[in-house]
Order: C-alpha cells, then structure tokens, then sequence
C-alpha cells in the first residue's frame, strides 16, 4: 500500500517507461449527501503498450533480456 503524498497529488511522469500499475484509493467519510464515496484510480503508462510494444517485449523475452 502506498501512502498519501503530502500534496494529495499524483505524479503523471513517475511511471514513465515501466510495466508497474499504481492503484490509489480515496474516500470521502463526511459528506452532505449522508453517503459515503470511495474513488479508485489506476495509474500507468500506457505508451508502447500496443501491437508494437507486444511484439518488441516478446522478442525480449524470447532473447532473454
């Protein structure tokens, strides 16, 4: 589990170029509705992960690398 940044604010370029997916949960437990909200939101980079990027993983994989 990842903690709250001070700022409450996600970094958009700190996954750049990785394979990871960051998932956040926030919630809400005061509101004037008399509900309670919960927001989840994934965090990941998604470029390169096409047909393109399958296949250059793939050749790595089949390399080694």
């Amino acid at each position: 589990m990842l903690e709250a940044t001070a700022d409450n604010k996600l970094d958009a370029p700190a996954l750049a170029g990785s394979d990871i997916m960051e998932l956040r949960v926030f919630g809400n437990h005061d509101n004037s509705d008399g509900f309670r909200h919960a927001v989840l939101v994934a965090r990941l980079d998604n470029l390169g992960k096409g047909a393109s990027g399958a296949a250059v993983q793939n050749i790595r994989l089949l390399l080694g690398l």
